[in-house]
């Protein structure tokens, strides 16, 4: 039987020695032998003696002789014990505090730049394609005002276009 449920102690120091099905938020997490977290976890310092699978973003992680683990492991400092059955991705650590989303302002910046990358590729084309005409993008008023985000779409469809591409092709994460 499993124990359902998140957990959300920013602070804490949690020692989980049953089996646990959810996200942990804590300070520092430890999985005892006997127990297993089917989730992902969001610590400063994880210790897993039993089992786990899901995702951790963690600054420190630690594995006893006999833990098992699978999936990912986000951090910037590992300890494997021989003996321990790794099968997880272990990469750098990102700071905890872009796990749960991006800010607005990061993806104004991001679409910002799609949006300038758009109209670079455009000005490319039409200064080496002189007889070509430059496609027009018109920015209706009001409400019907379009977003960064439509406006980087709508010029990368136009270069598409001068190109004589499909749209699809030129934004292939459209699907």
């Amino acid at each position: 039987m499993y124990d359902d449920s998140s957990i959300n102690d920013p602070d804490g120091d949690l020692l989980i020695d049953h089996p646990h099905r959810g996200d942990v938020r804590c300070r520092r997490l430890t999985i005892g032998r006997s127990g297993s977290v089917f989730g992902n976890v969001v610590a400063e310092e994880v210790r897993v003696a039993g089992r786990f699978d899901g995702t951790i973003h963690a600054a420190r992680f630690f594995t006893a002789s006999g833990s098992k683990v699978f999936g990912a492991v986000n951090t910037g400092l590992v300890s494997i014990k021989p003996g321990s059955s790794v099968n997880a991705h272990i990469g750098p650590e990102f700071p905890i505090a872009l796990a749960p989303a991006l800010s607005a302002s990061t993806e104004e910046a991001i679409l910002r730049g799609i949006e300038q990358a758009a109209m670079e590729e455009i000005s490319r084309l039409a200064s080496t394609q002189a007889e070509a005409p430059k496609p027009a993008v018109t920015e209706p008023a009001g409400e019907e005002a379009q977003t960064p985000a439509k406006r980087a779409v709508a010029a990368a469809v136009a270069v598409a276009a001068n190109r004589g591409e499909a749209p699809r092709k030129a934004l292939p994460f459209l699907v």
